[in-house]
């Protein structure tokens, strides 16, 4: 348990000297963007060239602050994530469990006594015990196999020699487990499958103004700038235009915003999944088990297949590589749409 805690504590001293430096650059990135934006605009409407050039280091220097800045918070959120786990493995050691949030109750049926009685699900249960799930489907079917186990002796031996040989992957654990609690952190709501699913099934999406206003405004913008640049318009019309845009984007933006959170959010799930299949392509096993999940991963049959949808369009092809270059690659997207216009959501979600 020491040893636990010892990583903790030099974790948590990470992380308090990451979000130092994250204020920091968030501070410096903010004065980038108004010194781009006064530096194009006073460069443009005075003609003066030294100022607009300036205005244009700036406006790199923004964009270049902005991808640090999104590579600090992914190194943030993983050793908070990674803080969150110690603390987990911490608890274990004494009663500190019984306070997890997953206890599994939310599985457990009015006929499910035997599970009840035993306490196999719900508060101070064996799942909320043993629990490290990370994803909603890893929880539930993680309580599938507590409440209703459909196992015999081979294949019990054969899940004891896995978790044996996991035992002794400790670093291989951790980090698994770290990505799988990282899917569920962060400010924003990161959306499951399922929901990700029922969004694109359902109706609630972007209104058709959006998508129209969307390109006219920038578009009406650039013409403005360019027929001020060639002298036809006052270049102030270009400013009166682009501060139109600012503003629509503020009255309107959360409304767009939420209705293609769904589809951004899972997107940043996905990455997580990425990185999870990256690490176990590259983690070499010697339980049967282990290995059919590593080959279920990898091969055609196995759950991430190239798939299209014709209403939310997305796609994503995930590729992992082995310790010996081979390039696995995971196409991971929507089902096909039946007759009926429904999605084999089951099917998908499971895999």
């Amino acid at each position: 348990m020491n040893e636990y805690k010892d990583e903790r504590d030099i974790l948590e001293k990470d992380i308090k000297a990451l979000e130092g430096k994250s204020a920091t650059y968030s501070g410096v990135r903010f004065v980038m963007f108004l010194a781009a934006l006064a530096g194009l605009i006073i460069g443009i409407y005075d003609n003066r060239v030294t100022v607009l050039i300036l205005g244009i280091i700036a406006a790199v220097a923004f964009v270049a602050m902005v991808f640090i800045h999104g590579k600090l918070s992914e190194e943030l959120e993983y050793k908070k994530a990674k803080s969150e786990v110690l603390r987990r493995y911490i608890e274990r050691f004494g009663d500190g469990w019984k306070k997890f949030e997953d206890n599994g109750a939310q599985y457990l049926g009015d006929d499910d006594l035997v599970a009840r009685d035993m306490d196999l699900l719900g508060q101070s249960s064996l799942y909320q015990f043993i629990c490290v799930a990370g994803t909603e489907e890893g929880k539930r079917a993680l309580a599938e196999s507590i409440r209703d186990p459909k196992y015999d002796i081979a294949d019990i031996e054969e899940r004891q020699e896995a978790i044996k040989e996991l035992t002794s992957k400790r670093e291989f654990s951790m980090d698994f487990e770290t990505l799988g609690v990282k899917t569920g952190m962060g400010k924003k709501k990161k959306y499951t499958a399922d929901e990700f699913v029922a969004y694109c099934n359902g109706d609630d999406h972007i209104p058709a103004v959006f998508n129209i206003l969307r390109f006219l405004l920038p578009a009406i913008t650039l013409v403005a700038f360019i027929l001020g640049i060639m002298g036809e318009i006052n270049i102030g019309w270009t400013l009166v235009s682009f501060f139109v845009v600012l503003l629509f984007s503020w009255l309107f933006g959360g409304v767009a915003g939420q209705a293609v959170m769904p589809m951004i959010s899972f997107g940043y799930v996905i990455e997580d999944y990425i990185r999870m299949f990256e690490l176990i392509s590259g983690e070499n096993f010697d339980s049967e088990l282990l290995n059919d999940i590593k080959l279920h991963l990898s091969n055609d049959s196995g759950g991430y297949k190239k798939t299209e949808d014709d209403k939310c369009g997305v796609q994503y092809q995930i590729q992992s590589y082995s310790s010996s270059d081979t390039v696995w690659t995971y196409n991971v997207g929507l089902p096909h749409r039946q007759d009926d216009g429904q999605m084999e959501t089951e099917e998908w979600t499971e895999r």
